[in-house]
């Protein structure tokens, strides 16, 4: 499988795991009232979602318009280190503005892990930026599925928070 393809994949899953965070946005908002934590989760993984599918697809054109691979994949490691810092100084804030007793759900294991993930992103990401090699495809691949990871492991983290509530209320 070429880069082409394997950023191809991405874009796609990313589209998709995108899509069906609108349809969770859409549940959540049904509620009476949607929660600071949930609010913060929804709002990461759009952010988590989408920004993979657009470096991938920013990648793939850049791809064909230099006739290169190289340019594209440090230009585009460049950019997801650089998204990376933004995304990281954007979830401490929200956190820190979410309600104690609401960030109490907030699994600081799971926090923890996706920012352990997120860092190693960043640090790959410049790495390859400074040294070319023949690793550097898989690099920004890794940095872009890494992010994916991210995204699945918050989708998952509200698919339980929503069914938790779910079920508080029903009893």
């Amino acid at each position: 499988m070429d880069i082409v393809d394997a950023l191809s994949t991405v874009a796609e899953f990313s589209i998709g795991l995108a899509g069906f965070t609108g349809i969770i946005a859409i549940f959540a908002n049904s509620r009476e009232r949607i929660g600071g934590a949930l609010r913060f989760r929804i709002t990461n993984l759009l952010i988590l979602s989408f920004a993979p599918g657009f470096f991938a697809l920013i990648t793939i054109g850049m791809v064909y318009f230099f006739g290169s691979e190289e340019t594209p994949i440090r230009v585009n490691s460049f950019g997801l280190a650089f998204f990376t810092l933004l995304a990281l100084y954007r979830a401490f804030n929200a956190r820190k503005k979410i309600p104690e007793e609401e960030r109490r759900i907030l699994s600081n294991f799971f926090w923890t892990f996706n920012i352990i993930i997120v860092l190693t992103n960043f640090v790959a990401q410049l790495v390859n930026v400074i040294v070319t090699s023949q690793y550097s495809a898989g690099i920004l691949l890794f940095g872009l599925i890494a992010i994916l990871l991210v995204a699945a492991i918050t989708f998952c983290m509200i698919v339980f928070q929503i069914m938790n509530a779910q079920s508080t209320i029903e009893n």
